[in-house]
């Protein structure tokens, strides 16, 4: 498959834009929260792997100053994403082996 050319922003990047959204892929959770109504007012939500901030924006705008997100990423949300109700870690993560008998590799954090 030939690689994409990104140059130019697409339908759905130019909407997200014109949104207010920082990324297209808010698209994505929209569609499976009108199926499923997975986000209600009150709720807490954790959000892991928050970066740039479009599902952040979207729950912060269902959530309309109720409940509490709590969102998590290695880099950091877009500038524009903000609320009273909304608390942000950047975590710095980094792996090595447990221990010379299990051999596994665990994440931790600094």
């Amino acid at each position: 498959m030939p690689p994409r050319n990104y140059e130019k922003p697409d339908y759905w990047t130019q909407k997200a834009f014109s949104e207010g959204y920082p990324a297209r892929s808010v698209y994505k959770l929209k569609e499976m929260d009108e199926k499923f109504s997975l986000v209600k007012k009150d709720q807490r939500i954790l959000d892991l792997g928050a970066a740039p901030g479009s599902w952040t924006v979207y729950v912060l705008r269902k959530l309309d100053g109720t409940g509490h997100i709590t969102a998590v990423d290695l880099n950091p949300l877009a500038k524009d994403v903000k609320g009273v109700n909304l608390s942000f870690f950047r975590v710095i993560c980094f792996l090595r082996k447990s221990g010379k008998q299990s051999g596994k590799t665990v994440p931790i954090t600094r």
